[in-house]
């Protein structure tokens, strides 16, 4: 902690200089002269000569090592040192003896080697190298304050005042069976730490708990503390002498000692866990910007390494931080053929300029609504938290977040909640807080609120807990946020996922018996999507054309299409659309309007017709829609939809070009489910007689549920309990025609006999035993995979009741930290795992196909 105004020194009494203090050079005289007597009243609290009994008493804190019980103790070889060295050691030895902090030892099991570290001046500081005592403590959990929340509670202060403990982490004395682990081996022979010492896992938690403990009173009120960063803080200068006195009572109180070498009283503003904190508000510090602004072009990783790590410093302050640092993160990916482009030069340039006017930062009030701004572009998404002050937006904080793997293909209204979510998720204290105004032209809390997809109901339910409000983005009047904004408009203009105008051609096709319809959508960038539709009822030519219109312009506002040219053969319903013929049925009529009303819905919409040898393609579609059954059902995706009012039902089949981005899939876990009915059996509880099993294609996990009667409702429920809610939505749901499902379905066939098997061996109680049925499949390893079901969905195998009987290694080992340790390990090996089966599961394929060929 450093004052950003400047200091002088004064003393405290006539006939004592040598107890001298630091107060702010800016205070004024009758200001100074009061604080004068309120250090002398309470000089007590210092430790002015070193060498005193300075210590917090044993019954508030003591540090404890914990060491665990089957750790074993190391003894490091003993490291030498030049003369030199070997001589500021032995200073340092006699200092902290005749302080008390250490004593000497015989036969310690423990022997840790000291280190010298440089300081600043050509000193050396001496440590103890403890690596092996740390690895055998569990970590401490207690909790550290977040430091951004620290720092706005300390922002818009008029007084401040920085403390610095005597010997910090010294005050706290050591537990008496701990100490002689903490050996360490130098020349003149082997000692131990009394007190706890620097460098020891736990201490910085240790030293927050006894600071949470001693200044509970005025932490958040009048204080904040980061571990031995303690600071004193006061809205208003009248009130700073209080909140010190009571600062002091309780220093005296527990006993706690200050050094007085390194503490400022008085101070308008200052560096405080890396902010410059002021009256003003927050603003960066600028050793940090300096740091950037004085660095040459890396030359190396590890030069452009360094200046990621800066960056980072600074994020709170960095608009639009992932896009500007994209260039260095690319670099940083190619650590073998180190490359520093034009790309990297203009971005370290444009980034060391826009750090020469970094923004000032506000602090929000208590329960204060604050302005969230979204923006997202190809590669990254960013927001920024603002205050509303007399009209004028001021900045609160700046977030980033860069788009990984599948990220990076979600549609642009995915990634603006994306970057709703990542923003909710590093800013929760804040979202808590306060309600929160998101500001943004994305229909975004309609889409939330209807959750369609898992990936939108998963969102949904997250931000649920949140005071949310959606408000279309007005004028903004503050230049920081204005600038943000426009960068990320002008680079969707360059950069948009669907820029321009779409293009659609439909064709409606209906006989005595079938009907059908065709469409083709053409985005701007010319990629095409194919639909063939297949209308269960029976229609009119007319209602087929009507309502082959009406499904396309529905996928195309699902597209995200904002203007579209309609391209039609069919010259009445072009005619009556556009005003040049009347539509006279009731039935006509209500299409027609109902057709006007979905077009109002699109910034441009327009229809016109076209010579029927340029519709050809969607012709073929429709009449494909009307005779479904033709179509082999590997090259289709089956979607279920309703009209909306209409009581028709329509299958929808997306037959996706070859060249579409979207047409290429691995197999996955629950990417495609194979769904089959076995039974009758004898009837059980509520005349259930059939079994509805579902088989997930690649990990053969198998959901299963009873029913009395196959229907349509009893189907659909299954579906979205038993798969969607819990696995999200497939690719492809395969039903029991082996025709369509060829040789895939193999696998499957054997699954649903094993089971049927199972389940005919236990009689009328067969439904009371199908959960152990599945249960025993879903842990038992399937030979083409050479792994269980279980595994290859959840990362790790189930434990099992034999495992428990006859207890197993992981049972009879078992350690709870080591347990998590491993699962860890395990879900980071769960793609590789999954991987692995997919190999397998290819070759075992393979090798099937050749044994089945004939040979002559």
């Amino acid at each position: 902690m450093n004052p950003v105004n400047e200091v002088k020194s004064i003393p405290l009494g006539e006939s004592t200089e040598e107890k001298v203090v630091r107060i702010g050079a800016n205070l004024s005289h009758e200001e100074e002269e009061s604080l004068k007597r309120l250090l002398l009243r309470w000089q007590e609290v210092f430790e002015w000569e070193e060498g005193g009994t300075v210590g917090v008493n044993e019954a508030v804190i003591q540090h404890e090592l914990n060491v665990k019980e089957e750790a074993k103790p190391v003894r490091q070889k003993k490291q030498n040192f030049g003369k030199e060295r070997n001589q500021v050691i032995q200073e340092e030895v006699r200092r902290l003896l005749k302080l008390g902090y250490i004593r000497e030892i015989h036969y310690p099991e423990w022997i840790s080697n000291v280190v010298l570290v440089p300081k600043a001046g050509g000193k050396w500081r001496m440590c103890v190298d403890f690596t092996d005592l740390n690895k055998a403590c569990p970590k401490d959990s207690y909790p550290l304050p977040r430091i951004d929340l620290l720092v706005d509670s300390t922002s818009g202060c008029e007084r401040l005042s920085m403390l610095d403990a005597y010997q910090g982490y010294n005050q706290i004395k050591l537990a008496v069976k701990d100490q002689e682990k903490t050996s360490f081996i130098t020349e003149q022979g082997l000692y131990c730490y009394n007190v706890m010492p620097f460098g020891l896992k736990n201490a910085g938690a240790t030293y927050q708990r006894m600071v949470n403990k001693i200044f509970a009173p005025q932490i958040g009120k009048n204080m904040e503390i980061y571990v031995d960063d303690m600071l004193v803080k006061s809205l208003k200068r009248e009130r700073h002498l209080l909140d010190l006195k009571e600062c002091f009572e309780q220093l005296i109180k527990y006993g706690m000692k200050l050094n007085p070498k390194k503490c400022v009283f008085g101070v308008e503003g200052g560096k405080f866990l890396g902010y410059l904190v002021t009256q003003r508000g927050i603003e960066a510090n600028p050793d940090k910007i300096q740091a950037i602004q004085q660095m040459r072009e890396p030359q190396t990783i590890k030069e452009v390494q360094q200046l990621v790590g800066r960056m980072a410093a600074l994020n709170r302050f960095i608009s639009r931080a992932g896009d500007r640092g994209l260039p260095f993160f690319k670099t940083l990916r190619n650590v073998k053929n180190f490359q520093w482009t034009e790309e990297c030069h203009r971005a370290f340039q444009e980034l060391k300029a826009y750090l020469t006017r970094p923004p000032l930062l506000c602090k929000p009030g208590p329960g204060e609504p604050l302005l969230l701004y979204l923006a997202v572009s190809a590669v990254a998404s960013s927001a920024v938290l603002a205050k509303d002050k007399e009209g004028i937006h001021q900045p609160v904080y700046y977030t980033s977040h860069m788009f990984q793997g599948a990220e990076c293909r979600y549609t642009s209204l995915e990634k603006m909640v994306l970057a709703l979510v990542s923003v909710a998720r590093k800013l929760r204290p804040y979202f808590l807080a306060h309600p929160i105004v998101v500001l943004t032209d994305k229909p975004l809390g309609d889409v939330l609120q209807r959750g369609t997809g898992s990936r939108m109901i998963k969102w949904s339910y997250e931000l649920n807990e949140f005071d949310l409000e959606y408000r279309p983005r007005s004028a903004i009047k503050a230049q920081a946020l204005a600038e943000f904004l426009m960068e990320y408009d002008s680079d969707s203009e360059r950069n948009n996922d669907e820029p321009g105008e779409w293009t659609m051609f439909v064709d409606g096709s209906a006989t005595n018996s079938k009907a059908g319809g065709g469409v083709i959508l053409k985005s701007p960038k010319g990629e095409e999507m194919h639909f063939a539709i297949k209308y269960e009822e029976a229609v009119s030519n007319n209602e087929a054309e009507y309502e082959t219109l009406l499904v396309g312009l529905n996928l195309a506002k699902d597209a995200g299409a904002k203007a579209i040219s309609i391209n039609c053969d069919y010259q009445l319903v072009v005619e009556q659309v556009t005003g040049g013929f009347e539509a006279r049925s009731p039935g006509m009529k209500r299409l027609k309007e109902k057709m006007l009303r979905r077009m109002a819905q699109f910034g441009k919409c327009e229809i016109k017709q076209i010579p029927r040898a340029e519709n050809s393609r969607a012709d073929e579609l429709a009449k494909m829609g009307s005779h479904l059954e033709d179509v082999h059902a590997k090259r289709i995706t089956i979607l279920t939809i309703r009209l909306e009012g209409e009581s028709k039902r329509i299958i929808l089949w997306a037959v996706l070009n070859q060249n579409h981005g979207w047409t290429k899939y691995e197999a996955w876990p629950f990417d495609h489910w194979g769904l089959d009915i076995i039974g009758p059996f004898p009837p059980t509880t509520g005349q259930k007689k059939f079994v509805l099993v579902a088989v997930d294609h690649f990990t053969k996990w198998v959901e299963a549920e009873p029913l009395a009667k196959i229907t349509e409702d009893a189907v659909m429920k299954f579906l979205w309990k038993n798969l969607l809610c819990r696995f999200g939505v497939p690719r492809q749901i395969t039903t029991g025609n082996p025709k369509a499902n060829g040789q895939t379905e193999v696998s499957n066939r054997i699954i649903l006999q094993n089971i049927k098997t199972k389940i005919e061996e236990h009689k009328r109680s067969w439904m009371e035993e199908l959960p152990g049925v599945l249960w025993a499949y879903r842990t038992t390893a399937r030979t083409s995979s050479n792994e269980t079901p279980f595994s290859l969905v959840y990362g790790s195998e189930a434990l099992i009741p034999t495992e428990i009987v006859e207890p197993a290694m992981r049972v009879v080992r078992y350690e709870e930290e080591r347990n998590q340790e491993e699962q860890r390990l395990e879900l980071d090996l769960a793609e590789e795992k999954r991987f692995a089966a997919k190999i397998r599961l290819k070759n075992c394929k393979f090798c099937n196909e050749r044994g089945g060929k004939k040979v002559r």
